[in-house]
């Protein structure tokens, strides 16, 4: 099984901002995106069905951590607002259902200005997280490899 989370913005304002003030805006929006999107009550239903399906394997793609810092500096944001992966495990244990994250792949970790708190930083693994039922996965059980590019072509 397999799903996407949905970080819970749209990150290209961020990314694209040409001023420190826009910047700033952005980063506001973007969070206040997050919030809106509730992923804790998003989580509920997700939980639902993966238990419902009792899935072997269950892939994730944008299983973000969110993090704030007050007052900013440079990789200072520690306090975690949003572990989606973490609520997401809590949420199918309490239907029963105990699974462990196996395979992790963080493509990001960016932290930007922001009013209150005065920093917000997400680490997201978009790529893949890979979690399986705890009881049946021993430690490092399970290996995910991104396939390497060939820079040129076959003849």
């Amino acid at each position: 099984m397999t799903r996407n989370l949905y970080l819970g913005a749209d990150l290209t304002p961020v990314f694209t901002a040409g001023s420190p003030q826009a910047l700033v805006a952005a980063v506001t929006t973007a969070f206040a995106g997050v919030r809106a999107t509730n992923f804790s009550e998003r989580a509920k239903a997700l939980a639902d069905e993966i238990a419902g399906a009792d899935p072997h394997l269950v892939g994730l793609q944008e299983a973000v951590l969110w993090r704030s810092q007050t007052p900013a500096q440079p990789g200072s944001a520690t306090h975690v607002e949003y572990d989606f992966l973490q609520i997401l495990i809590d949420e199918l244990a309490l239907r029963g259902k105990h699974y462990a994250a196996v395979a992790t792949a963080t493509t990001g970790d960016h932290e930007a200005p922001s009013p209150h708190p005065a920093a917000f930083r997400t680490s997201a693994s978009p790529t893949a997280t890979y979690f399986w039922p705890a009881p049946t996965c021993p430690p490092r059980c399970f290996r995910s490899a991104t396939p390497k590019r060939s820079s040129s072509r076959p003849a």
